[in-house]
């Protein structure tokens, strides 16, 4: 999966949307 950089309150292995093209964080799913 691609490294990308979200916010902290994300945890460790959360599925997390994030737009492939430009690796940005969208939101959770």
């Amino acid at each position: 999966g691609a490294q990308v950089m979200v916010p902290l309150f994300i945890s460790i292995g959360e599925r997390i949307k994030i737009d492939t093209r430009n690796d940005s964080y969208l939101g959770r799913e």
